[in-house]
């Protein structure tokens, strides 16, 4: 079995990455935001980074969401122990071989995951990896290649 290896900085990529896929659909406003600026000023605003004079990197949340979202997922999973239950989470494909992160508590003690894709294709997936203690977990699904949109992973160590 591969073991997939995934950096500190990568890791605060993908907490990044799953954020922006959960609040993606939702219309939120900060506490700190004047009541005059609506949801979608705030998601069309460019995100601002330490390298201004190079424009590509600055991109609103909108256009972040556009160019990811097929790369993005929704998790559905089934638990049985003394009752039955299910839940739902988001996660992201992270290479072409069917991997994908997501948060560990949402497919924790799953005996059935489903993950679907934004076009509505769903398949099956297993567990290969998972970590409580930094809430990540990565699952596989057997898709074929073109069907798999990853996610670009930054890297924080450039400078």
């Amino acid at each position: 079995m591969n073991k997939l290896r995934i950096t500190l900085g990568g890791l605060l990529t993908i907490s990044v990455v799953l954020l922006v896929a959960a609040t993606s659909s939702a219309s939120f406003v900060p506490a700190f935001v004047s009541a005059e600026i609506t949801s979608s000023e705030i998601l069309d605003s460019p995100v601002r980074d330490e390298f201004p004079e190079d424009n590509s990197r600055n991109l609103s949340l909108t256009q972040i969401f556009q160019q990811s979202e097929s790369g993005i997922v929704s998790i559905a999973v089934t638990q049985y122990s003394n009752i039955h239950s299910s839940g739902v989470g988001s996660g992201f494909v992270y290479d072409n071989t069917g991997n994908i992160i997501t948060n560990n508590h949402v497919v924790e003690n799953a005996e059935k995951i489903i993950v679907t894709f934004i076009d509505g294709r769903s398949y099956n997936a297993e567990i290969v990896g998972n970590d409580k203690y930094s809430d990540l977990a990565v699952i596989k699904i057997d898709a074929k290649e073109p069907t798999l949109l990853p996610l670009k992973i930054g890297n924080s160590d450039l400078k």
